[in-house]
Protein backbone atom coordinates (compact mmCIF):
# COMPACT_ATOMS: atom_id res chain seq x y z
CA UNK A 1 0.00 0.00 0.00
CA UNK A 2 1.76 3.34 -0.84
CA UNK A 3 1.63 6.83 0.57
CA UNK A 4 -0.21 9.99 -1.14
CA UNK A 5 2.93 12.33 -0.80
CA UNK A 6 0.78 14.82 -2.48
CA UNK A 7 -2.10 14.30 0.36
CA UNK A 8 0.49 14.18 3.20
CA UNK A 9 2.06 17.51 1.82
CA UNK A 10 -1.79 18.96 1.92
CA UNK A 11 -2.29 18.23 5.38
CA UNK A 12 1.28 19.37 6.36
CA UNK A 13 0.73 22.81 4.85
CA UNK A 14 -2.73 22.86 6.61
CA UNK A 15 -1.41 21.74 9.77
CA UNK A 16 1.21 24.35 10.00
CA UNK A 17 -1.52 27.06 8.72
CA UNK A 18 -3.56 25.34 11.96
CA UNK A 19 -0.40 25.67 14.80
CA UNK A 20 0.33 29.58 13.25
CA UNK A 21 -3.47 30.02 13.82
CA UNK A 22 -3.00 28.77 17.00
CA UNK A 23 0.20 30.33 18.19
CA UNK A 24 -1.11 34.10 17.33
CA UNK A 25 -4.81 33.40 18.77
CA UNK A 26 -3.01 31.65 21.99
CA UNK A 27 -0.49 34.80 22.32
CA UNK A 28 -3.22 37.13 21.98
CA UNK A 29 -2.08 41.05 20.47
CA UNK A 30 -1.42 43.76 22.84
CA UNK A 31 -3.86 46.60 21.77
CA UNK A 32 -4.15 50.24 21.59
CA UNK A 33 -2.17 51.08 24.95
CA UNK A 34 -2.70 54.95 24.91
CA UNK A 35 -2.13 57.28 27.43
CA UNK A 36 -4.97 59.80 27.94
CA UNK A 37 -3.61 61.78 31.21
CA UNK A 38 -2.67 65.39 30.36
CA UNK A 39 -1.13 68.53 32.02
CA UNK A 40 -1.30 68.82 36.18
CA UNK A 41 -3.53 69.31 38.53
CA UNK A 42 -2.22 72.89 38.59
CA UNK A 43 -2.30 73.17 35.38
CA UNK A 44 -5.83 72.25 35.64
CA UNK A 45 -7.57 74.46 37.72
CA UNK A 46 -7.79 78.10 38.62
CA UNK A 47 -6.39 80.06 41.85
CA UNK A 48 -8.51 82.50 43.20
CA UNK A 49 -6.88 85.75 44.28
CA UNK A 50 -8.43 88.73 45.99
CA UNK A 51 -7.91 92.20 44.12
CA UNK A 52 -4.81 93.43 46.60
CA UNK A 53 -7.24 97.06 46.69
CA UNK A 54 -9.91 95.05 47.69
CA UNK A 55 -7.78 93.75 50.72
CA UNK A 56 -6.59 96.76 51.30
CA UNK A 57 -10.12 98.12 51.71
CA UNK A 58 -10.67 95.69 54.01
CA UNK A 59 -8.08 96.58 56.56
CA UNK A 60 -8.61 100.29 55.95
CA UNK A 61 -12.34 99.67 56.89
CA UNK A 62 -11.28 97.41 59.90
CA UNK A 63 -8.90 100.05 61.50
CA UNK A 64 -11.76 103.05 60.97
CA UNK A 65 -13.81 100.81 62.57
CA UNK A 66 -11.41 100.11 65.85
CA UNK A 67 -10.94 103.72 65.70
CA UNK A 68 -14.72 104.75 65.74
CA UNK A 69 -15.21 101.67 68.64
CA UNK A 70 -12.57 103.79 70.59
CA UNK A 71 -13.73 106.98 70.16
CA UNK A 72 -17.26 105.73 71.34
CA UNK A 73 -15.71 104.04 74.55
CA UNK A 74 -14.30 107.81 75.38
CA UNK A 75 -17.62 109.20 74.92
CA UNK A 76 -19.38 107.20 76.75
CA UNK A 77 -16.19 107.52 79.66
CA UNK A 78 -16.78 111.26 78.88
CA UNK A 79 -20.97 111.05 79.51
CA UNK A 80 -20.43 109.02 83.02
CA UNK A 81 -18.49 111.75 84.32
CA UNK A 82 -21.01 113.92 83.36
CA UNK A 83 -24.43 112.55 84.17
CA UNK A 84 -23.11 111.54 87.59
CA UNK A 85 -22.83 114.14 90.23
CA UNK A 86 -20.20 112.59 92.29
CA UNK A 87 -17.90 112.17 89.59
CA UNK A 88 -14.68 113.08 89.81
CA UNK A 89 -14.98 115.60 86.93
CA UNK A 90 -18.03 117.27 88.86
CA UNK A 91 -16.45 117.06 92.37
CA UNK A 92 -13.91 119.13 91.25
CA UNK A 93 -16.01 121.71 89.42
CA UNK A 94 -17.62 121.94 92.51
CA UNK A 95 -14.69 122.41 94.95
CA UNK A 96 -13.51 125.15 92.40
CA UNK A 97 -16.77 127.02 92.82
CA UNK A 98 -16.72 126.45 97.01
CA UNK A 99 -13.50 128.14 96.84
CA UNK A 100 -14.32 130.93 94.76
CA UNK A 101 -16.83 131.80 97.07
CA UNK A 102 -15.02 131.11 100.20
CA UNK A 103 -11.83 133.71 99.00
CA UNK A 104 -14.67 136.18 98.01
CA UNK A 105 -17.08 135.90 101.19
CA UNK A 106 -13.40 136.80 102.97
CA UNK A 107 -12.16 139.31 101.31
CA UNK A 108 -15.90 140.85 102.01
CA UNK A 109 -16.05 140.17 105.61
CA UNK A 110 -12.51 141.74 105.57
CA UNK A 111 -13.65 145.28 104.07
CA UNK A 112 -16.78 145.40 106.00
CA UNK A 113 -14.90 144.86 109.25
CA UNK A 114 -12.42 147.62 108.23
CA UNK A 115 -15.15 149.85 107.09
CA UNK A 116 -16.86 149.44 110.98
CA UNK A 117 -13.84 150.08 112.58
CA UNK A 118 -13.03 153.29 110.78
CA UNK A 119 -16.80 154.87 111.42
CA UNK A 120 -16.45 153.86 115.04
CA UNK A 121 -19.17 151.22 114.89
CA UNK A 122 -20.15 148.58 117.10
CA UNK A 123 -18.58 145.14 116.92
CA UNK A 124 -21.90 143.25 116.68
CA UNK A 125 -22.49 144.71 113.57
CA UNK A 126 -19.58 143.00 112.51
CA UNK A 127 -20.90 139.75 113.17
CA UNK A 128 -24.68 140.51 112.17
CA UNK A 129 -23.23 141.05 108.74
CA UNK A 130 -20.53 138.07 108.87
CA UNK A 131 -23.94 136.12 108.80
CA UNK A 132 -25.87 137.73 106.13
CA UNK A 133 -22.45 137.22 103.88
CA UNK A 134 -22.28 133.58 105.17
CA UNK A 135 -26.13 132.77 104.22
CA UNK A 136 -25.45 134.57 100.69
CA UNK A 137 -22.51 132.77 100.24
CA UNK A 138 -24.36 129.40 100.56
CA UNK A 139 -26.65 130.59 98.07
CA UNK A 140 -24.29 131.41 95.55
CA UNK A 141 -22.61 127.87 96.12
CA UNK A 142 -26.16 126.28 95.62
CA UNK A 143 -26.80 128.05 92.42
CA UNK A 144 -23.41 127.66 91.50
CA UNK A 145 -23.80 123.33 92.02
CA UNK A 146 -27.20 123.99 89.88
CA UNK A 147 -25.62 125.56 87.35
CA UNK A 148 -22.87 122.95 87.18
CA UNK A 149 -25.05 120.25 87.30
CA UNK A 150 -27.44 121.58 84.84
CA UNK A 151 -24.09 122.14 82.39
CA UNK A 152 -23.09 118.77 83.07
CA UNK A 153 -26.23 117.30 81.95
CA UNK A 154 -26.49 119.31 78.44
CA UNK A 155 -22.68 118.14 78.02
CA UNK A 156 -23.16 114.40 78.50
CA UNK A 157 -25.86 114.78 76.41
CA UNK A 158 -23.73 116.01 73.47
CA UNK A 159 -20.96 112.99 74.69
CA UNK A 160 -23.46 110.54 74.79
CA UNK A 161 -24.81 111.43 71.11
CA UNK A 162 -21.21 111.30 70.05
CA UNK A 163 -21.05 107.63 71.54
CA UNK A 164 -23.68 106.50 69.93
CA UNK A 165 -22.74 107.88 66.53
CA UNK A 166 -19.22 106.99 66.93
CA UNK A 167 -20.38 103.38 67.60
CA UNK A 168 -22.72 102.97 64.17
CA UNK A 169 -19.63 104.47 62.29
CA UNK A 170 -17.49 101.50 63.89
CA UNK A 171 -20.12 99.15 63.71
CA UNK A 172 -21.08 100.76 59.68
CA UNK A 173 -16.93 100.14 58.86
CA UNK A 174 -17.31 96.60 60.11
CA UNK A 175 -19.88 95.77 58.27
CA UNK A 176 -18.72 96.89 55.19
CA UNK A 177 -15.46 95.00 55.89
CA UNK A 178 -17.60 91.93 56.31
CA UNK A 179 -19.47 92.37 53.06
CA UNK A 180 -16.38 92.60 51.01
CA UNK A 181 -14.73 89.36 53.13
CA UNK A 182 -17.51 87.48 52.29
CA UNK A 183 -17.57 88.33 48.72
CA UNK A 184 -14.47 86.93 48.83
CA UNK A 185 -14.86 83.92 50.32
CA UNK A 186 -17.70 83.28 48.19
CA UNK A 187 -15.41 83.40 45.43
CA UNK A 188 -13.05 81.08 47.29
CA UNK A 189 -15.71 78.91 47.63
CA UNK A 190 -16.71 78.69 44.44
CA UNK A 191 -13.69 78.53 42.72
CA UNK A 192 -12.78 75.75 44.83
CA UNK A 193 -15.98 73.72 43.61
CA UNK A 194 -14.76 74.81 39.82
CA UNK A 195 -11.52 73.28 40.84
CA UNK A 196 -13.20 69.91 42.09
CA UNK A 197 -15.71 69.79 39.41
CA UNK A 198 -12.54 70.03 37.20
CA UNK A 199 -10.86 67.44 38.47
CA UNK A 200 -13.49 65.13 38.34
CA UNK A 201 -14.33 65.54 35.12
CA UNK A 202 -10.74 64.70 34.49
CA UNK A 203 -10.96 61.84 36.09
CA UNK A 204 -14.22 60.59 34.72
CA UNK A 205 -12.37 61.26 31.04
CA UNK A 206 -9.56 59.00 32.03
CA UNK A 207 -11.77 56.10 33.25
CA UNK A 208 -14.37 56.61 29.84
CA UNK A 209 -11.27 56.57 27.90
CA UNK A 210 -9.57 53.38 29.31
CA UNK A 211 -13.14 51.45 29.07
CA UNK A 212 -13.13 52.41 25.71
CA UNK A 213 -9.77 51.76 24.95
CA UNK A 214 -9.97 48.42 26.52
CA UNK A 215 -13.57 48.04 24.08
CA UNK A 216 -11.93 48.67 21.41
CA UNK A 217 -9.40 46.15 21.30
CA UNK A 218 -11.56 43.69 22.89
CA UNK A 219 -13.65 43.79 19.90
CA UNK A 220 -10.56 44.34 17.38
CA UNK A 221 -8.88 40.77 18.84
CA UNK A 222 -12.30 39.08 18.47
CA UNK A 223 -12.60 40.42 14.98
CA UNK A 224 -8.78 39.49 13.89
CA UNK A 225 -9.33 36.13 15.82
CA UNK A 226 -12.53 35.84 13.33
CA UNK A 227 -10.79 36.88 10.28
CA UNK A 228 -8.03 34.85 10.54
CA UNK A 229 -10.45 31.55 11.60
CA UNK A 230 -11.79 31.50 8.44
CA UNK A 231 -8.27 32.16 6.36
CA UNK A 232 -7.08 29.11 8.11
CA UNK A 233 -10.21 27.76 7.53
CA UNK A 234 -10.29 27.95 3.50
CA UNK A 235 -6.88 27.41 3.37
CA UNK A 236 -7.13 23.92 5.13
CA UNK A 237 -10.46 23.22 3.45
CA UNK A 238 -8.84 24.26 -0.19
CA UNK A 239 -5.31 22.08 0.59
CA UNK A 240 -7.35 19.15 1.86
CA UNK A 241 -9.87 19.48 -0.97
CA UNK A 242 -13.29 20.05 1.16
CA UNK A 243 -14.04 23.22 2.36
CA UNK A 244 -16.56 21.54 4.80
CA UNK A 245 -13.50 19.89 6.68
CA UNK A 246 -11.84 23.63 6.57
CA UNK A 247 -14.74 25.33 8.12
CA UNK A 248 -14.97 22.28 10.93
CA UNK A 249 -11.00 23.03 11.59
CA UNK A 250 -11.93 27.04 12.26
CA UNK A 251 -14.78 26.74 14.07
CA UNK A 252 -12.91 24.19 16.70
CA UNK A 253 -9.84 26.81 16.61
CA UNK A 254 -12.50 29.50 17.27
CA UNK A 255 -13.83 27.37 20.26
CA UNK A 256 -11.11 26.84 22.02
CA UNK A 257 -9.52 30.45 21.75
CA UNK A 258 -12.52 32.22 22.54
Amino acid sequence: MGFDLQGLGKMALAGSAVGLAGKYLGGGSSGLNQNFAFGTPESRTTQYNANPDLIASVGNLNQQGNMFNNMSNTYQQQYGQMIDPNSSYNAGLYGQASSGIQDMGAQRFQQQNQAIASRGGPASMASLLGAVGQSNDANSYANAVRNISNSSLQQAQGFGNMAINAGQAGTSAFGQAGQFNAGIDANTLQNNQNNMQSENQYNQYLATSAYNQDVQNQTTQTNNRGNLLSAVGGAAGMFLGNPAIGAGIGKAIGNYFT
